[in-house]
């Protein structure tokens, strides 16, 4: 029954237009889930309860990180770009509403004159449901345990959709032709597999030599100890040794690294015991990389430009001890690492967006644009045409859909 006083005054102090749809309202709990839709339809982050939730995990995700003491505002900015949140419900605990009013800057109040736990507010950099883009891509290809951590470790620092939009690859590299790699800027090999070692380490290095940015993880990857990598690992031979507590990290200055402070990096430990690094001897790192990081005289990170495109090798398993550890500057690392192997910045472009009713969205672009970002939960029965033919959908963030455009669209 949505028509009790409480739930009234709530519904009135969220001040939202009732024909938004570019945008969502973020609810903590089913509950309030509940008051929100028993007035309005205007979209919103659900409840549990709300007809079922296709990706329970990021929606546990989104609702422990918003709305937690734990005052990481980049890691909750990325989820409130992510899921299109403009106007939230800051409550019920009544130190959550303080965080979000110490930071005037982030999110203006919407309702200051209400008790603390029932006050409402606006995300000041929200980002729409649905957009046509020039981001950053990276297909990330590895287990669906590795893609939940990329995301994961992105969001520690902020990387949100305007600065990359992460798709997911599957675990095989060589499952994608060629084609089918260079729709997108970048790939990131994460815990990965391959069918068939010669055709997958081909498809990459052709992918490399043409442009394409990959950012590869050493770690669970079918290449972690070989006495003979090929291109494009960045060296002949990799190594694995055990080290900790401390890291030991020193190098040369590269923009890969600057302004990391890798002294606030969490101890190289697991479970108690030593951290496991894979590295690549000095001595057989190829002509065209160079080392970015060394531990204890190892090279750990290392990157360099080969034909067209660049290559960041590390042997550190960055994104599961940064979500592990719950560390910015191991999330910054990480999204510096992309940045440098991709470095085209995103561009705005220009667009229209039509609801035409809810199982169909219509985008009109009248300036390039390399994608469309539906920030919808992805679901089989939707499908995409790009002027009239139809077009593959991929899952992007948190299970959202993403539609390459191609070039000269």
């Amino acid at each position: 029954n949505g028509d009790n006083a409480t739930k009234a005054q709530l519904q009135a102090s969220l001040k939202v237009d009732p024909a938004e749809k570019q945008f969502r309202v973020g609810v903590s709990w089913d509950g309030g889930s509940d008051w929100i839709n028993s007035r309005s339809d205007i979209p919103q982050t659900r409840g549990y309860q709300e007809q079922g939730v296709l990706y329970p995990d990021w929606q546990y995700y989104l609702e422990t990180a918003v709305w937690t003491p734990r005052a990481n505002y980049e890691e909750k900015n990325f989820l409130l770009d992510w899921y299109a949140i403009k106007s939230f419900y800051g409550g019920p605990d009544p130190s959550l509403v303080q965080q979000f009013e110490s930071r005037p800057d982030l999110y203006a109040p919407m309702s200051p004159d209400l008790p603390p736990g029932t006050r409402t507010f606006r995300y000041l950099n929200a980002t729409p449901i649905l957009s046509a883009r020039t981001t950053r891509t990276a297909l990330v290809v590895g287990s669906d345990a590795s893609y939940t951590l990329v995301v994961r470790a992105l969001a520690l620092s902020g990387f949100d959709s305007r600065s990359l939009i992460p798709i997911r690859g599957g675990q095989y590299l060589d499952d994608h032709s060629g084609a089918d790699l260079a729709q997108f800027d970048q790939l990131i090999l994460y815990g990965y597999s391959v069918h068939d070692p010669s055709r997958a380490m081909s498809l990459l290095r052709n992918y490399v030599q043409h442009g394409g940015g990959v950012v590869m993880e050493a770690n669970q990857s079918p290449f972690e100890e070989v006495g003979s990598a090929q291109e494009p690992i960045p060296g002949s031979q990799i190594k694995k040794v055990g080290i900790g507590p401390a890291w030991n990290l020193a190098g040369p200055q590269s923009p890969i690294t600057a302004g990391i402070d890798l002294a606030s990096f969490a101890p190289a430990s697991y479970q108690g015991g030593p951290w496991g690094i894979s590295y690549i001897p000095p001595s057989l790192v190829r002509p065209w990389a160079q080392p970015v990081l060394l531990s204890d005289g190892r090279p750990v990170l290392i990157a360099g430009s080969l034909g067209k495109g660049r290559v960041v090798w590390s042997g550190l398993n960055l994104p599961y001890h940064a979500v592990s550890n719950q560390v910015i500057e191991e999330s910054r690392l990480l999204s510096q690492e992309i940045v440098w192997a991709s470095p085209r910045e995103a561009t705005d472009s220009v667009f229209s967006a039509e609801f035409v009713n809810p199982q169909l969205r219509r985008v009109t672009i009248t300036s390039p644009a390399s994608g469309v970002l539906f920030k919808e939960s992805s679901f089989a029965n939707w499908q995409a045409s790009v002027n009239g033919k139809s077009a593959h959908v991929y899952q992007a963030g948190p299970d959202f859909m993403y539609v390459p455009l191609g070039k000269d669209v």
